[in-house]
């Protein structure tokens, strides 16, 4: 899955990465004259920069499968090319939904981000705040002197090094400036010159006619689309994808590049169409209709195929599936079984020495890697 993912993401992030550098060269090619100031530039940027970043949704039936592919991506990370070599770096995730067990999710829930800025002091609000301005102006000013270059020197405009920095920038310009904007935010609930009826320029001053002090809960909502618009991967539920943060967004005009759905064997296809409002270019559906079906206990509801995901739906009709033949992790003798009872002998090993598989205890009949014993009674306990 986390291999998926970040061949999705980097695909999407070319596009927009290539938009991004048309731009710049769409701008220093058409200067006659380089602007006389840092504002200048920024107005420039501001013309080219593109706000809506590729984002995608992951979406699986259970907590548990959300959870362990957030942790997998936080703990992995992805792997890009740049310059001809490879990099590891963290996307910025967001878990939406049901607050995690796993103490490392819980780093990335929704919920845990909003709640730490709306806890923060109002002294420690507005220390970090000055170190994220101060971080933020040291990036403008890095791609104002990348900007400048390429404008001095046509010679520069097809480095491929160049155009890293200035996406790299691009990147982290936006996180900062979200994190800054979110910092002003609490600090003037806290202050008292943020009021209940909006955000910004359009707030209601509290000492203005006596306008109420925005409440913790407004402050939360706001806090929390903030967040998710400056996510790369949104990861949730496929209940919890119809929550209002999210739909706020699709309002507004955000959308998901990709939807994927991991376990889509084991969700029910109105469930598996929940996430698919979010108007998503591509859907990947991951799953494995062989193996454990949609919990449905009414059988009436069985009767009419309610059980039946739309994965296996559309794999019946003919759409074309693209199935994983190769195993890595068991015996040979483990997975054959399976690969020719289920899947037609479809199944190969992945190359690994089977050799390695082997253990002393083998030899013993009973203690074979794969043994069935018929038990011709039993009771339960």
């Amino acid at each position: 899955m986390r291999y998926l993912l970040n061949t999705q993401n980097l695909h999407h992030y070319k596009g927009y990465y290539q938009k991004l550098l048309n731009g710049v060269m769409r701008i220093v090619t058409k200067l006659k004259t380089a602007p006389r100031s840092h504002n200048e530039w920024m107005r420039l940027w501001g013309s080219i920069q593109l706000r809506d970043i590729p984002r995608i949704l992951i979406v699986a039936p259970s907590n548990h499968a959300v959870d362990n592919i957030t942790r997998r991506v936080m703990e992995l990370g992805f792997t890009s090319f740049q310059t001809g070599r490879m990099a590891n770096w963290k996307p910025r995730i967001v878990r939406v939904g049901s607050d995690s067990k796993d103490p490392l999710v819980r780093l990335v829930s929704l919920r845990s981000q909003a709640e730490r800025l709306i806890n923060m002091s109002t002294e420690d609000l507005q220390r970090e705040l000055s170190v994220v301005r101060k971080t933020r102006v040291e990036i403008e000013q890095a791609l104002v002197l990348e900007l400048s270059k390429l404008w001095k020197d046509p010679t520069l405009r097809g480095r491929v090094d160049i155009g890293n920095r200035i996406c790299t920038m691009n990147d982290d310009l936006l996180v900062h400036k979200g994190l800054e904007g979110r910092l002003t935010q609490v600090i003037q609930v806290h202050t008292g010159q943020l009021g209940s009826q909006g955000r910004g320029g359009n707030a209601r001053r509290r000492n203005n006619k006596g306008g109420a002090r925005m409440s913790r809960g407004q402050l939360q909502r706001i806090l929390e689309e903030s967040i998710v618009g400056g996510a790369q991967l949104v990861c949730t539920t496929l209940s919890s994808s119809a929550l209002h943060v999210l739909n706020k967004h699709m309002s507004d005009g955000v959308n998901f590049e990709v939807c994927i759905v991991d376990e889509a064997g084991q969700a029910t296809e109105p469930d598996t169409l929940i996430p698919l409002q979010h108007r998503c270019k591509h859907v990947v559906l991951c799953g494995d209709p062989k193996q454990l079906p949609a919990t449905v206990k009414s059988r009436s509801a069985k009767d009419r195929m309610y059980h039946r995901s739309l994965f296996e739906r559309l794999s019946l009709t003919g759409h074309p599936v693209h199935f994983l033949d190769s195993q890595f992790r068991c015996h040979p003798e483990i997975y054959r079984f399976p690969s020719d009872a289920f899947y037609g002998g479809r199944v190969v090993n992945g190359g690994r020495n089977i050799a390695k598989f082997e253990k002393p205890w083998h030899r013993y009949l009973a203690l074979r890697p794969l043994v069935f014993f018929d038990i011709g009674e039993g009771f339960g306990m």
